[in-house]
């Protein structure tokens, strides 16, 4: 009776493993569902620019490698803003040879523009529109009108361009308050007589 109550126990034991086996395997399957689900959103959202007609027979290599070419030519048509920090790098390099050539600067000059260019970009100076012009249909930039190349000091610089406008001004004015003054020995006067 004892052996039986005890081979019980272990089944029972058993059985109860399994099924915290089963419940773990059920949850780690809908995780991998949920994680399935979401990509599949993703890659419906990422579709949506692309014809029906194209992704179809999205399998094919040739297929992929055309996909990822005019990916490649839509990123590069996009505003200055919008295009990725490698790009920008890319681009800038392009004008620094332009500039290069126009202002006649040495190699030494032209390294320290390279770098110059990629200390902005770090520190997040030449990211917005108004920056940089920036030709969309070319892909070049065309002109950084807040450059500035100090010639004795071989030193370039960006200027301030564009003037902050002061939020005092945008305030509204003062309202003058009108004291009187109220002359303290004449009410002292009415005060007695009543």
């Amino acid at each position: 009776m004892f052996l039986e109550n005890k081979e019980e126990q272990e089944l029972e034991g058993s059985e109860e493993k399994q099924e915290r086996q089963e419940q773990q395997e059920k949850k780690e399957q809908e995780k991998n569902n949920k994680k399935e689900e979401s990509q599949m959103k993703a890659m419906k959202y990422k579709n949506m620019g692309i014809p029906f007609s194209n992704r179809k027979n999205t399998t094919s290599l040739s297929n992929l490698e055309a996909m990822l070419e005019t990916e490649r030519i839509e990123n590069d048509n996009e505003n200055w803003s919008k295009l990725s920090k490698t790009i920008k790098i890319k681009k800038l390099l392009v004008y620094a040879n332009k500039y290069k050539e126009e202002n006649n600067l040495s190699d030494e000059d032209y390294s320290k523009l390279i770098i110059f260019f990629r200390d902005c970009l770090d520190k997040k100076k030449l990211q917005r529109v108004k920056d940089v012009d920036y030709d969309r249909e070319i892909g070049e930039i065309t002109n950084i009108s807040a450059l500035i190349h100090n010639k004795t000091s071989n030193h370039f610089t960006l200027k301030n361009i564009y003037k902050k406008v002061s939020t005092v001004k945008s305030l509204p004015k003062k309202k003058n308050i009108i004291v009187k003054e109220i002359n303290v020995s004449e009410f002292e006067i009415e005060s007695e007589e009543i």
